[in-house]
């Protein structure tokens, strides 16, 4: 599948490039070309109010698309192939990013702050977004109502992130919920395809945690006390016993840990549980630990989004329960900035 990207006048091409790039690196079944970016007189030519492009604020949804079939009507580009815009002129409704009939704008600004560095991943992310959302029938006019869009987080891709500041939890999960799994399942979308996006995320996840060693970061330590009750800095992070449990568990841990291998600290995450708890389950936690259940995944992210809440993006890196190894997870913080009452450690 043949995906091209170009960009309004303003755009760097080295920008477009290094994008392809980025989406080029695991090789699947889809292609994308860099392409020119489309010049003054073109978009003049698109439309009068376009005249001079770099003294528009903002454009509604209706012209950046028609900025895009107007562009894949020009090159001969064919309906079952994607149009990407990448543009630094706002839209209307601020968003990231949205798709209409295999076209897509992107917003190229504040990227850096996101993602701590080089916009190319944020950009790239939301590349395969929009084709993943195009193929599953979500476009812009439908997308605040459909029911593969998560207004709650969800770390998926699918995450409406109306706070930009949590569009960096799924840029780091490079998840694609069951629920999202089952409805491109059901719209017959090719798994080569599939597994293509989660290679694209999956390197651009590992990308963007490369990128999260922040100099001169001021880190606040970690306290657990005897019940279990956790606090970063002198800020409570407020959440229930099973996410509680699942961070003082992996806050103990010296080195990534796997899911599949959790059932051989069954004791110890239980032993926590009953202490945060008060009286302990030990069906609940079986069920937590199962690596092909669910508990675990919707613990980990209740935890990591009450962390998100409660400290400053920049420093988000250092405190989530994060997957650091394909499959093992881990806390990225140093001994120093860990102070565990002796009644929860392991």
């Amino acid at each position: 599948m043949k995906v091209y990207i170009t960009g309004t006048t303003e755009i760097n091409k080295s920008l477009i490039q290094e994008v392809c790039d980025e989406l080029n690196a695991p090789k699947g079944l889809m292609s994308f070309g860099a392409l020119d970016v489309i010049s003054q007189k073109e978009l003049s030519k698109i439309d009068k109010s376009f005249n001079n492009i770099n003294m528009i604020d903002s454009l509604f949804f209706t012209d950046l698309f028609k900025i895009c079939d107007d562009y894949r009507h020009e090159n001969n580009i064919k309906d079952d192939e994607f149009v990407i815009l990448l543009t630094s002129i706002r839209n209307n409704a601020n968003w990231f990013s949205a798709t209409k009939n295999r076209n897509v704008f992107i917003d190229i600004n504040d990227w850096d702050k996101f993602t701590g560095k080089n916009p190319k991943y944020g950009i790239s992310y939301q590349v395969v977004e929009n084709i993943f959302q195009s193929l599953i029938g979500i476009d812009y006019t439908n997308a605040p109502s459909h029911p593969n869009v998560h207004i709650e987080n969800d770390g998926c891709i699918n995450d409406f992130c109306q706070n930009k500041l949590k569009v960096v939890i799924k840029l780091r999960t490079a998840d694609i919920c069951l629920s999202c799994q089952k409805k491109a399942a059901e719209l017959s979308v090719d798994k080569n395809i599939m597994n293509n996006i989660q290679e694209i995320t999956e390197n651009i996840r590992k990308n963007v945690r490369k990128l999260n060693t922040y100099n001169n970061v001021r880190l606040e330590k970690v306290t657990i006390n005897k019940n279990g009750k956790i606090k970063i800095g002198n800020k409570k992070i407020e959440i229930n016993e099973l996410p509680s449990t699942l961070f003082i568990f992996f806050l103990n841990q010296e080195k990534p840990t796997s899911k599949t291998s959790l059932k051989k600290y069954f004791r110890k995450i239980y032993e926590i549980y009953g202490k945060v708890n008060g009286r302990g389950n030990k069906d609940t936690i079986e069920n937590l630990i199962n690596p092909n259940g669910k508990a675990f995944r919707q613990n980990k992210w209740r935890v990591n989004h009450a962390i998100g809440n409660s400290i400053s993006e920049s420093l988000l890196g250092y405190y989530i329960i994060d997957e650091v190894e394909g499959e093992k997870y881990f806390i990225s913080l140093s001994k120093e900035y860990k102070e565990i009452d002796e009644n929860m450690t392991l």
